[in-house]
């Protein structure tokens, strides 16, 4: 049986793009790099490299495709991370737009943070699948908020140190098998949890945009949580604190253009960044 499940995929790199990818990362914002060093010389220390972008960054988003009423809904809801986070989107055609929208491929998905820049400028690195006219708009605001909410560099928050959810690890697999779903990609997804040093997070938030549903039947107990469609107040106050209002650092560029030591690191990665891990 293989039923539909329009989840979202947190996408990842593949081992021989995370160290150009966390390059990239450093150059863009140095507050990214290692506490231990500024440089990435193993697959190692890639792992340890943050993914946010600089404060007061604006990000260029182009459309590969789409209608246009389906655009300015993707634009409406995209914005609204920017009412409480000094981060903005510029839509446009740029060549060179760090976020490129696909509607062509399967699913919902996006890359976080920083990770964006390593990937080759003609491919993707968000898709929303099957959105049109008919789109409910709940639909609209839980994909959208929810796949802009990884490309400023926020995780599942199912995979918080601080969620403690009483997963029925058996039913879980079962679940997401039947729906087309690798072991891995389900690990990945849904039951890893990332490491609480070096990562910032708040206490879990069953609200939060990043929140997968919960049924209640993968859970051991009366646990579920539903489908969340808004920004949550904590959703809100974190992005705040990850990028404050009224404030840039130093890296952050006052026009929407990637800074030329970046840009040209990024397009030298491109040669070797082509190939997407899709499990």
């Amino acid at each position: 049986m293989n039923l539909t499940l329009m989840h979202c995929v947190e996408k990842k790199l593949s081992e021989d793009q995370m160290i150009d990818s966390a390059r990239l990362a450093i150059l863009e914002n140095p507050e990214n790099a290692s506490k231990n060093s500024n440089e990435v010389e193993n697959l190692e220390m890639a792992i340890e490299v943050s993914k946010k972008w600089s404060n007061g960054r604006t990000l260029r988003v182009r459309f590969m495709g789409g209608l246009p009423f389906v655009h300015e809904k993707v634009k409406q809801y995209a914005n609204q991370w920017s009412q409480f986070a000094n981060i903005k989107f510029s839509f446009g055609n740029d060549p060179d737009a760090e976020i490129r929208i696909s509607f062509k491929q399967d699913g919902h998905w996006s890359y976080i943070g920083t990770d964006n820049l390593s990937i080759p400028k003609n491919e993707a690195t968000m898709n929303f699948e099957g959105f049109n006219e008919s789109t409910r708009e709940s639909e609209f605001s839980r994909v959208v908020m929810h796949e802009f909410g990884h490309c400023i560099g926020i995780s599942h928050e199912q995979s918080s140190p601080a969620a403690n959810i009483p997963w029925d690890v058996k039913a879980v697999y079962k679940y997401y098998e039947d729906r087309g779903w690798s072991k891995p990609v389900v690990d990945h997804n849904v039951l890893a949890k990332h490491p609480a040093e070096g990562f910032a997070f708040t206490p879990h938030d069953p609200q939060s945009i990043m929140q997968y549903p919960v049924p209640n039947e993968l859970t051991i107990g009366n646990y579920e949580i539903g489908w969340n469609t808004k920004l949550s107040d904590t959703d809100k106050r974190f992005i705040g604190q990850m990028y404050p209002l009224g404030r840039r650092s130093p890296q952050s560029d006052d026009a929407a253009y990637l800074k030329p030591d970046v840009a040209a690191a990024a397009m030298n990665s491109d040669s070797h960044s082509s190939h997407l891990d899709t499990h």
